[in-house]
């Protein structure tokens, strides 16, 4: 019985795209796409925002099979898309760290940072001469998934990884991934949130790097973020 409900939600599928090419303009692109490893319903919270007002898009009932309508160029980049993120899953580990500058004129280091190459950079590029080191914490995510992570002393930031993945620049391989850090604050009548730093980073694999810097609370200490990972088979 299944199976004969599997077959015919196929043929209805098969049925879906014949008529939608039948129906595509001269100046449309149609391309069915097969996939492996994600499901449409994946591939739908990061297609639909770069469709134009007249593109559109179906999906078969078990979501492994999707067709996409667009102008050509669009298409093209969907299909990128589609072929960064339809890869055999793995989980990328990010190291998080999360340190407190300030530009005191006397020189006070972390004894926990001190040996550390990217605060030594930033003593070169920042007028901080302080850095006292908050919190380190791991976060552990799926290739094209989405984890948030209670960090800071008091757990008093949120941290959000959205859509890792891993590409391939100038033949090497590098870790891409956006990044969210937010303040959070207890007011009345409810709790809110700062953001802080929210940008999209690449780097390599096992290599430190500084997401960013934002200013805390108007003064002239600085959060200065701090992340590294590495690729878990």
């Amino acid at each position: 019985m299944k199976r004969l409900i599997s077959v015919i939600f196929s043929m209805i599928f098969l049925v879906g795209v014949f008529s939608f090419s039948q129906e595509k303009e001269e100046k449309f692109r149609v391309e069915v796409v097969k996939l492996k490893y994600i499901k449409s319903s994946v591939v739908k919270t990061f297609l639909e925002p770069f469709l134009s007002r007249d593109g559109v898009w179906r999906d078969n009932p078990d979501g492994t099979a999707i067709i996409i309508k667009d102008y050509p160029e669009i298409v093209e980049k969907c299909l990128k898309m589609i072929k960064e993120f339809d890869v055999k899953p793995f989980d990328i580990l990010f190291t998080v760290q999360l340190v407190l500058g300030s530009g005191n004129e006397i020189e006070n280091i972390d004894p926990a940072l001190k040996d550390e190459l990217v605060i030594k950079e930033l003593k070169n590029l920042l007028k901080y001469k302080n850095f006292s080191f908050l919190d380190k914490t791991v976060v552990r995510v799926t290739n094209g998934g989405i984890a948030k992570v209670l960090a800071g002393k008091g757990q008093l930031f949120s941290l959000e990884f959205v859509y890792p993945k891993l590409i391939k620049e100038d033949k090497e391989e590098l870790i891409s991934t956006y990044v969210r850090l937010e303040k959070l604050e207890e007011k009345e009548p409810s709790p809110s949130k700062i953001r802080l730093i929210e940008t999209t980073i690449s780097f390599k694999p096992g290599e430190k790097t500084v997401v960013g810097v934002s200013k805390m609370d108007g003064s002239e200490k600085g959060l200065i973020l701090i992340i590294s990972g590495k690729i878990v088979e």
